[in-house]
This record gives C-alpha cells, sequence and structure tokens, in this order.
C-alpha cells in the first residue's frame, strides 16, 4: 500500500500507487488523480467497506492517467451520486448504483448484486496501458452497444454456411458423381 486512505478523498490529488481504506471511503467535490505524463502510471483504491461519490462529485484524471488503469476495490457497495462524474473500474463485492445522469469513465462490476443504471453514459474505456477509449454504452434507458463479432466467430459462421449448402445440394452431387 501507498497511503493509508480514510474519509474523504475530495480537494486531494493523488499520484501512482495503491490506497487502502479500512473502512468507507467518500468524494465530496473532486479528487485528481495525476498520472505524472506516465501512460502506464495505476491508480488501485482498495475500500474495505463502502464507496460513496456525492451528488455532482468527479474523480478528475490528468497528465496521462487513464480510466482503464483506475481500479476501486470495494468491500462492499458502490454509489455514485446523481450528476457525479467517475472515472476508473469499480469492482464491488456486492452492488453499484449509478444516480441519475452520473457518468462513468470505466466499467462497473459487481459480483454478488445488481448495478443499478439510471440514464448514465458508460464510456468503455481501452485496455492496460491504451490510449483511447471503447464505444459508449448507454445505461437505464438507452440501448447497450453490441461489440463487432471476432473474426474466428465470422469463419465459424461462413463454414457452417457453407456446410448447409453442401448438405441441401446432396442430390445434386450424388447425380454428378453417378451415385443415386
Amino acid at each position: 500500500s501507498t497511503a493509508t486512505k480514510n474519509g474523504d478523498l475530495g480537494g486531494q490529488t493523488l499520484f501512482a500507487g495503491v490506497y487502502t481504506a479500512s473502512s468507507s471511503l467518500g468524494i465530496t467535490g473532486t479528487v485528481t488523480l495525476d498520472a505524472q505524463n506516465n501512460s502506464n502510471a495505476q491508480f488501485i483504491f482498495q475500500v474495505g467497506t463502502a464507496l460513496t461519490a456525492n451528488v455532482g462529485s468527479s474523480v478528475n484524471l490528468i497528465n496521462g492517467a487513464l480510466p482503464a488503469n483506475v481500479f476501486w476495490q470495494v468491500g462492499s457497495s458502490a454509489t455514485v451520486g446523481t450528476g457525479a462524474s467517475f472515472s476508473g473500474n469499480i469492482l464491488a463485492f456486492s452492488s453499484i448504483s449509478l444516480g441519475t445522469n452520473a457518468t462513468l469513465q470505466g466499467r462497473a462490476l459487481a459480483r454478488n448484486a445488481a448495478v443499478s443504471l439510471l440514464g448514465n453514459v458508460i464510456t468503455m474505456p481501452a485496455t492496460l496501458g491504451g490510449t483511447a477509449g471503447g464505444p459508449p454504452a448507454s445505461g437505464g434507458s438507452g440501448g447497450a452497444v453490441s461489440p463487432a463479432p471476432a473474426p474466428s466467430s465470422l469463419i465459424l459462421v461462413a463454414l457452417a454456411l457453407l456446410c448447409v449448402g453442401i448438405y441441401q445440394s446432396r442430390r445434386r452431387l450424388a447425380n454428378l458423381f453417378g451415385k443415386n
């Protein structure tokens, strides 16, 4: 652990590292994560119980910090308040709730309960150390973005269609080769 952080992170500027909180952690206002011009800088927050980003709060990434390199490991539930702007991957043991019009640059993954969305915009980041984000996904009342099929899937589908075509034309092939 780089440092122990308890209470509220609002108004603080943090550098890459592993931060632990023995119990709950809150964000009121803005917490700034500064990568110091290192696009591989990682920020890991290990929260003992709950994470709460209050209404209108934000996680601000500067100097090359990437949402894909920010992780919020939460021991119970995470709540991102109405209108909050949150960055990073939330990994909660229980549930995750995003308030109305809260935005997330990252992922929301809950192990034992639901991820609740209310008209949210979620932008999936690139993989670790990447430089570009993925397509935006709409939560709540919007539709989800479907990923493009992998090339190997397209090959399998084409092969299956070829087999179906051969099977359906078996009589013509049998006549062609002189078999009944």
